[in-house]
């Protein structure tokens, strides 16, 4: 359900968007048809995904906990789509594209999403009515196990090793290493911990860190010894 607002102006593709009230329809008519007639909107037709690339570069990737990790990206992804035309953009060239990348599937599968979160972005500010076709070429790929997920890491201690690294340690060194080991937790958010990070449940002691990715808080139980 909704309102459907309707944009026809001569020289432009006939646009259209559905709104949840009739106030926000009008608004977002009366802005269109401005900038259509001054001059300054953008539809995909005429948007190529350097543009994407650019503007996400500038405005987001700047705000992102590994930038350099985006910025990489966006220049493997600009070699081959930087004068692809974001209506001519399909889930096939997606597909073709990954196939055709002598790299590990994760990798392949990290570069798309960050395709597909230049593509949501620049179209969401920029009010575009263009659905990204990332999503369902991932699936595609995923049926020819073309593509996946990361795999976890589960490396686990050699017999021995655990005493011979903490012989090595003393003091904060030895305690740091210790909760690493007990946690599963990266280095950065363990030094957040403090008196306020722990407490008990169910008479197990947890401790509350905040997830370096996703600035989520995670729960870890920890061990009894």
């Amino acid at each position: 359900g909704g309102i459907l607002a309707v944009i026809r102006i001569k020289g432009f593709p006939h646009t259209s968007k559905v709104h949840r009230t009739m106030g926000q329809a009008k608004k977002w008519a009366q802005r269109v048809e401005s900038e259509m007639r001054v001059g300054v909107y953008e539809d995909s037709s005429r948007v190529f995904l350097s543009d994407v690339f650019d503007w996400y570069r500038d405005n987001i990737v700047p705000e992102k906990k590994s930038p350099r990790f985006h910025l990489m990206n966006l220049r493997t992804l600009s070699k081959v789509f930087k004068n692809t035309k974001l209506e001519d953009f399909n889930a096939a060239k997606v597909v073709l594209y990954v196939k055709g990348r002598d790299v590990s599937p994760s990798t392949k599968l990290k570069e798309i999403n960050t395709l597909n979160t230049a593509i949501d972005n620049y179209c969401a500010f920029h009010d575009l009515p263009y659905a990204s076709p990332i999503p369902k070429a991932k699936i595609l790929l995923r049926h020819s196990q073309t593509l996946r997920a990361p795999r976890p890491n589960f490396r686990r201690l050699a017999d021995g090793e655990y005493d011979r690294l903490m012989s090595h340690l003393d003091g904060e060194f030895k305690m740091m290493a210790e909760l690493t080991l007990q946690t599963g937790r990266r280095l950065k958010e363990l030094l957040q911990i403090g008196g306020d990070t722990l407490y008990v449940l169910d008479g197990k002691l947890h401790l509350e860190v905040l997830d370096n990715k996703t600035d989520q808080p995670i729960n870890v139980e920890l061990p009894d010894s």
